[in-house]
């Protein structure tokens, strides 16, 4: 017999196990400090990782067909505002280092 440890679920992290780019770990540790008496169900920082993982993929999208260089601030407030779903959704975000 060999002396391995085999991957059990402790040792393979939240993200990992649901195939997220996001750290469930963080979210999961910002919820808790923003609202300490709230209770969460266990597998509620994974959907909301989740979430922020797919709106950011998108927004990045949306960036990238602005520019076929670099993405920067402005880059991406304009992929916001070209979008209508996105721009009614963040119509009065002003991403820091872009010119209004």
């Amino acid at each position: 017999m060999s002396d391995t440890v085999s991957n059990t679920t402790e040792d393979i992290s939240r993200s990992k196990r649901a195939n997220l780019k996001f750290p469930v770990a963080r979210v999961d540790k910002r919820a808790r400090k923003v609202s300490p008496k709230m209770k969460f169900r266990e597998d509620s920082h994974v959907f909301l990782a989740g979430a922020l993982e797919y709106v950011l993929s998108k927004v990045i999208i949306l960036s990238v067909h602005e520019t076929k260089k670099r993405i920067q601030p402005k880059t991406i407030q304009e992929g916001l505002k070209g979008n209508p779903d996105y721009n009614r959704l963040f119509g009065n975000l002003f991403v820091q280092g872009a010119k209004r």
